[in-house]
């Protein structure tokens, strides 16, 4: 078995923490197993969140969709809210 990188392990762990926070906020992530393929265009206005040490930016970003009322869908170490056709934000573990 292959160990993981520091990095590869820190995403991981980044992104275990958006999906428990995000359940514990009742926000609905999509991740690739529920879907075949996603097509994610940038628009206008893109903002990206990158997390740091602390859980503030990925309850910001929950919050925003909350907010925003739609669904986050992750690809990778990427999750995505797409709220208009004007504004895009992702959240990079």
């Amino acid at each position: 078995m292959t160990k993981m990188s520091d990095l590869e392990e820190i995403k991981f762990n980044n992104l275990q923490k958006v999906i428990e926070l995000a359940k514990s906020m009742n926000v609905l992530v999509m991740d690739e197993l529920l879907f075949e393929k996603a097509e994610i265009e940038k628009q206008p206005v893109n903002i990206i969140f990158k997390i740091h040490d602390d859980e503030s930016i990925i309850q910001i970003f929950l919050g925003l969709a909350k907010f925003f009322n739609t669904l986050i869908i992750q690809k990778g170490y990427v999750f995505y809210i797409i709220t208009t056709d004007h504004l895009s934000l992702e959240l990079h573990c």
